[in-house]
């Protein structure tokens, strides 16, 4: 008999994977994950370590919860994704600061 926690994990994944399927809700998740600082060092030499690593574990947490989103693949190349078009937005960024650098040249 499935319990409570078991419905709230399915609950999680599919919420995961309908964030997922949507543009804007891949930039969010990525945006999560940045913020938390998953690819960031954690170390700072002082109590901030902690923090730093409260942050990144919760995203380590989301990231797992990927490979639970259909048979594992579906939700990594949704992340993926996310990182395809993360990437094209910092491009896009980086035109607009240069354009706005030589407007105010």
């Amino acid at each position: 008999m499935k319990q409570k926690r078991d419905y709230m994990r399915e609950r999680d994944v599919e919420a995961l994977n309908h964030v997922l399927s949507d543009e804007l809700g891949r930039w969010f998740f990525y945006r999560i994950l940045d913020r938390a600082k998953l690819n960031s060092q954690s170390f700072t030499g002082n109590s901030t370590t902690f923090f730093n690593e409260g942050m990144r574990a919760v995203a380590i947490l989301l990231q797992n919860d990927l490979g639970k989103i259909g048979d594992g693949v579906e939700g990594v190349k949704k992340y993926h994704l996310a990182q395809i078009e993360n990437i094209q937005m910092q491009k896009y960024f980086k035109t607009l600061e240069q354009s706005e650098l030589e407007k105010g040249e």
